[in-house]
């Protein structure tokens, strides 16, 4: 991955290459050039400029994608072009198999959750991944791929960990996962680097804590996909209940208003369901998450706690 420079004189002298009209097409050119695939070639802006010394001498370069030299291309006259080296163009080139790609999470405030950032290059640099069609089987995947819990990951959209650098390429784009691949990419997605979407669509994920596995799979209804479980804390008998009405695919929090140590004996017992008991109707509310409510058991009762109960 780098700054790409091409040289007229048997590399004597080096010159760069305008980024106008330069895409992972031509970027796919560059790589197999230089001995690495074409598949997953990225075009990137994020490796700086040439020297004001340098000669930009290859502008508006159009490959049709099955060439063996980027100067086979379509391009304006050498040493011809409308551009400075601000507009100098980077290839990123896959060094290692697809299914090897690696991940990571930033901007997270623990190492289990944060924008999911994806590698084809050994780590020389780092993409982001489109939310289209991002859901949590997804967000499983990428969990379970860093080591934690498939089961109880989440998808977080619209960049809730914030977007990613300018320079940065969107890598990955309309993603579909069946649930037990153990690599992003082994999911299926549009080529690598092709995408729809800007930087504001960047997904994140959140890997809960080992506390999430506790659910309460006695409450898994088959006919309604009801269930319900108790997450972040201290002990798998308390924490905050959240309840899913869709098989354990998305996850939603209760409000505490009207709960109380009745509604919380309800949640843990194995012959009543809190689906059951009345309420405004699945995700009609006028609450907010500092009144999500918790549940604490002991071997003598159970009894409702507040959020604030599990800081």
């Amino acid at each position: 991955a780098g700054r790409v420079e091409i040289s007229l004189d048997n590399g004597e002298t080096w010159g760069t290459i305008c980024d106008d009209s330069f895409l992972n097409t031509e970027a796919g050119v560059v790589c197999k050039m230089l001995g690495y695939q074409r598949q997953g070639a990225i075009a990137t802006s994020q490796f700086g400029t040439g020297l004001t010394s340098q000669k930009i001498l290859l502008d508006d370069v159009d490959c049709r994608g099955f060439e063996t030299n980027i100067f086979n291309c379509r391009h304006s006259t050498v040493g011809v072009n409308n551009c400075d080296h601000s507009e100098d163009v980077g290839v990123s080139c896959v060094s290692t198999p697809m299914s090897d790609a690696q991940i990571h999470l930033v901007n997270g405030t623990s190492p289990r959750e944060g924008r999911v950032e994806v590698s084809v290059d050994g780590g020389a640099t780092w993409g982001t991944i489109c939310d289209d069609h991002f859901n949590n089987t997804e967000a499983g995947v990428i969990c379970a791929s860093l080591g934690y819990e498939r089961g109880s990951a989440l998808a977080k959209l619209n960049s809730y960990f914030g977007g990613g650098s300018k320079s940065q390429v969107i890598l990955l784009d309309d993603v579909y996962c069946k649930g037990n691949e153990t690599n992003i990419l082994a999911c299926q997605h549009r080529p690598v680097g092709e995408s729809n979407c800007a930087h504001v669509e960047d997904v994140g994920v959140s890997c809960l804590s080992g506390n999430v596995s506790f659910v309460i799979a006695r409450f898994y209804d088959k006919a309604t996909n009801l269930r319900v479980r108790l997450v972040d804390g201290p002990t798998s008998h308390e924490g905050r209940v959240e309840v899913s009405d869709d098989g354990g695919l998305t996850w939603g929090t209760v409000c505490d208003d009207g709960f109380g140590d009745m509604e919380a004996r309800v949640c843990t017992s194995a012959d009543m369901n809190i689906f059951f008991c009345r309420h405004n109707g699945i995700g009609e509310e006028n609450c907010d998450h500092n009144e999500d409510v918790g549940v604490q058991c002991r071997p003598s009762k159970c009894q409702y706690i507040t959020s604030r109960d599990l800081i």
